[in-house]
């Protein structure tokens, strides 16, 4: 037993090296030799405090208030011993706000993602030290108060759940982090890396080597999942001479294609940041080299200010990392965001509007199914990362029958009403389809149309979808495990039992003689 003890206390000890792998950047440091000789000390105790309570009962109980003790002090330096005003974490700032004016008139509202280290520093930082440090706060205190306003602004980990705002990252908005859930995600973290085992993807995407602070999944992934709301800080964005460039949005332009920016400024000039050498016109301006701006080539194009729309072309597949308006004539400019997404807030840090997600709930007339084990889940996964799969016209079944489905048909799906447990949409398909629904297939859910059962099936791994035929009908998707009935019934006899005890407790008070003196 003495060996079995001093193995998990040294093997606590080394693990504590561990820490120095935090995949979230959070500073970790190595025991100090005060704490080695701290746990060195500890181990003596508690081998003889385990020799001697073999041969006592008062050694026993020495031991447990021992341990009691010390877990009490080491506690003390946890954060949650560290106050800090209420309003740090109840306290709505301003990206809550935001999103929750976005999602008052939509049922369901979309889904958010936020990718950020927590690298910057609140605006009103100045303001909220004072008013800390007037509270008598000590300097871990309002450091501790400072991650906590951070997150509020990026609405993590899980601060979603706390303002009803839908996440794809964490719980709530009809996501769980499940094993399938986990196997989805390996198509939005960037190559090469290990799946995430615990649901976590804000850590696993703020990179700020590989992608200066936020590696945004492919656009696919982003509207398959209702992801409408993308949040990232400001950090890695880019100034010269007074000029800024929001470097959080890639986007590559083929030399097939164009982009059309609008001048709302107006500008006499298209600053744009490019990765490497770019050949790009604009409305036929040719643009010339000004600098090169931490890595990337800063490219200037004159541009009529009367016109109201500047048309980008590339001459070769170009890929740009920001897009700057500018006005020479009175030094302002306006950051441009390239589509499919359009900047809807700038404060601490930056909201993006995904204008081309999917709706909750759409029609599909393709389907390719798949085997319904792990082996199956693969198969679905190499089949998506295809950059010819587009889940809007396909899905992907898990199912140990054939289901596939090829049709030209088109349609329209229409959530009625949503609730945590119960979905019922409106469905007019101008052919046999499948609805898919991007919430979490889950045991336990059912789906009917019109009242009559359906088969569920688990669609681009780890959403769902229903077959449906041509016509109008109402879809009805409904929380009901198997289990649901049993809980009741336990619960009842239960809370019966308790009854009949307490019943018989009393009668057995009444029955017992009262003391005679």
């Amino acid at each position: 037993i003495y060996a079995v003890i001093a193995l998990v206390i040294g093997g606590l000890a080394a693990a504590s090296a561990l820490t120095l792998r935090n995949p979230d950047l959070t500073p970790v440091y190595l025991p100090e030799t005060i704490t080695l000789i701290g746990w060195g000390v500890a181990l003596i105790v508690t081998l003889i405090g385990v020799w001697m309570a073999r041969r006592s009962r008062s050694a026993v109980v020495a031991l447990v208030i021992a341990a009691a003790l010390e877990l009490f002090a080491a506690s003390q330096v946890l954060a949650h011993h560290q106050l800090v005003p209420p309003d740090v974490f109840n306290g709505q700032r301003f990206t809550v706000s935001q999103m929750r004016a976005f999602n008052a008139d939509a049922d369901p509202p979309g889904r958010m993602i936020s990718i950020s280290q927590n690298f910057f520093d609140p605006g009103d930082r100045a303001a909220l030290e004072a008013r800390y440090r007037a509270l008598g706060m000590t300097a871990e205190q309002i450091a501790l108060a400072f991650d906590g306003i951070k997150r509020q602004e990026l609405i993590a980990p899980n601060l979603p759940l706390a303002w009803g705002i839908p996440s794809f990252d964490g719980f709530d908005g009809g996501v769980l982090p499940t094993a399938h859930y986990t196997a989805f995600t390996s198509l939005m973290l960037p190559a090469g890396e290990l799946r995430t085992i615990d649901g976590r993807l804000r850590e696993n995407l703020a990179r700020a080597d590989e992608c200066r602070g936020a590696c945004l999944p492919d656009q696919r992934w982003l509207n398959l999942a209702n992801i409408e709301y993308v949040i990232i800080d400001k950090v890695f964005d880019l100034v010269h001479e007074g000029v800024f460039y929001d470097t959080g949005i890639v986007y590559t332009l083929t030399a097939a294609d164009s982009l059309t920016l609008p001048n709302d400024l107006p500008a006499d000039a298209l600053d744009v940041l490019c990765v490497g050498t770019c050949d790009l016109r604009a409305n036929d301006a040719v643009f010339t080299s000004i600098t090169t701006l931490d890595g990337f080539t800063l490219l200037r194009a004159p541009i009529d200010p009367l016109v109201d729309t500047i048309t980008l072309r590339a001459d070769a597949d170009a890929t740009i990392r920001a897009l700057t308006l500018v006005n020479t004539a009175d030094e302002t400019f306006a950051q441009v965001t390239p589509p499919p997404f359009t900047r809807a807030l700038s404060s601490d840090i930056k909201l993006y509007h995904n204008n081309a997600v999917f709706p909750r709930a759409w029609l599909v007339n393709t389907a390719i199914t798949v085997i319904d084990d792990d082996f199956g889940t693969e198969d679905a996964l190499n089949i998506m990362r295809d950059p010819a799969f587009d889940p809007a016209h396909t899905v992907i079944l898990s199912t140990g029958v054939d289901a596939a489905l090829t049709s030209n048909g088109g349609g329209s799906a229409q959530i009625v009403e949503y609730t945590d447990t119960l979905i019922r949409i409106a469905v007019d398909a101008d052919a046999a389809s499948y609805l898919v629904v991007s919430d979490a297939h889950y045991p336990g859910w059912t789906v009917t149309i019109n009242g009559a059962p359906a088969e569920l099936y688990r669609a681009d791994v780890m959403f769902r979808a229903v077959r449906v035929e041509a016509g109008v009908s109402e879809v009805v998707f409904a929380y009901r495990p198997a289990w649901l009935p049993l809980s009741l019934v336990i619960g009842a006899v239960g809370w019966g039992l308790a009854g009949v005890g307490l019943v018989l407790l009393r009668a057995q008070i009444r029955l017992r003689p009262a003391n005679v003196d």
